[in-house]
């Protein structure tokens, strides 16, 4: 499940291939990877920085989450 998040699958993408729920899914994730993997936090931050103009300005308004 970490390397399909990592990859940039989502939730329901994990889901439907390895048959858990979504609910599942989320909790396995929370609970056992994500506070683990450095790798998510760079991720987190490259995407922010491509959202905005610098990596000193807030994100762009426009932009939903």
């Amino acid at each position: 499940m970490t390397r399909l998040a990592l990859a940039g699958c989502t939730v329901p993408e994990i889901a439907t291939l390895t048959g858990h729920s979504l609910s599942d899914v989320r909790s396995i994730l929370d609970a056992h990877y994500f506070n683990r993997d450095p790798k998510l936090a760079l991720a987190a931050i490259e995407k922010l920085e491509r959202r905005t103009h610098s990596p000193d300005q807030a994100p762009d308004r426009a932009v939903t989450f």
